[in-house]
């Protein structure tokens, strides 16, 4: 595999381990916080860090399989998550509210941007047979065929995490299940300090706000069912991790032999991951509406853990810029160490 060449090349077993373990310490703790979060735009930030995750678990497993699900999965969720982002725009220019407690129950008002938000969540709990759905089995089918079948957990859980959250969302808001009150005061502030600069709340909607988010969804639910947009994500995968030919052909413009492809097809544990991450989705909306708070759920040690990790997402750019910083310079420290 030449995705790394070079100087890194002939250290890709353990550059790989590196890439695996970063990518799954942030998918997990990503999705951890995109649950415990009640600022929905918040929400939907830690939702793409999760998934920004697998996608460095695709790129570490150094296969042209992954590479093509990691492109396809960017694609649908860059989508997805684009109109999410614009019916929580839709929320605030409306209500002057992003609290998913403080909107409990006043989506009723826009039930189509309720189905909008309910059919995003869905297609983050990569619901089949759509985009997202196929660049988490490409990750999948790759991860197994690499003898690393236990990613396909993580990938099911993230999922189902993240999935779960937003429709949560859309069940309070859009539907008012579930308490109107709920735990994290602090959250609430944060929220309410962004509210206080907009205007008061407006009467109707634009209709263009949200044909755009439609629009967006219809994209990420349809791109991937094209006649031959998988076999050509799966083609340019392919060409791009053939680094002596990809290099040829892009710097020197020579004609070059592309190496053949075998093209991936859904398969029936595909689609019955893909059930199961859906399923999870909708059992952790169904808890976040109506079980007990996660902080209550929890063994002390747990809660206290939890609770000193949302302590270190502030909310300023400051502490966030610090602490990129601190990570990258920790990644680099680590594959300095274990590269030389």
């Amino acid at each position: 595999m030449e995705i790394f060449a070079g100087p890194l090349h002939p250290h890709a077993d353990v550059l790989r381990a590196i890439l695996i373990a970063v990518g799954v310490a942030t998918a997990l703790i990503g999705a951890t916080m995109c649950v415990m979060q009640r600022h929905i735009k918040r929400l939907l930030a830690f939702s793409s860090i999760s998934h920004v995750g697998m996608f460095i678990c695709g790129v570490g497993l150094l296969d042209p399989r992954a590479l093509a699900g990691v492109a396809a999965y960017i694609v649908g969720h860059g989508l997805t998550k684009g109109a999410l982002f614009m019916c929580a725009g839709i929320l605030l220019h409306r209500f002057a509210a992003i609290d998913e407690y403080d909107l409990h129950g006043r989506g009723r008002e826009i039930r189509l941007v309720g189905v909008l938000f309910a059919v995003g969540g869905l297609l983050l709990a990569a619901m089949p047979p759509f985009t997202t759905f196929a660049g988490k089995s490409e990750l999948e089918a790759a991860a197994s065929g690499a003898g690393d079948g236990w990613l396909i957990a993580v990938f099911v859980l993230v999922s189902a995490l993240t999935g779960g959250a937003v429709l949560r969302v859309c069940g309070r808001v859009f539907l008012g299940w579930g308490p109107s009150e709920g735990p994290d005061r602090g959250q609430k502030r944060a929220a309410r300090e962004e509210e206080d600069e907009l205007h008061d709340s407006r009467d109707a909607t634009p209709v263009l706000m949200v044909l755009m988010p439609a629009a967006l969804l219809l994209a990420a639910m349809g791109l991937a069912l094209v006649p031959g947009v998988m076999p050509a994500i799966e083609d340019a995968a392919a060409r791009f991790a053939d680094h002596a030919a990809y290099a040829r052909w892009v710097l020197h413009d020579a004609s070059v032999r592309w190496p053949n492809v075998v093209h991936g097809h859904v398969s029936g544990d595909d689609v019955l991951y893909g059930a199961v991450s859906v399923t999870g989705a909708l059992a952790v909306a169904w808890l976040g509406l109506f079980g007990r708070p996660l902080r209550r759920s929890l063994p002390a040690v747990a809660g206290d853990a939890l609770d000193a990790l949302r302590g270190l997402h502030s909310g300023h750019i400051g502490d966030y810029i610090a602490w990129w910083t601190a990570g990258t310079s920790l990644l680099g420290a680590v594959c300095l160490l274990t590269l030389t």
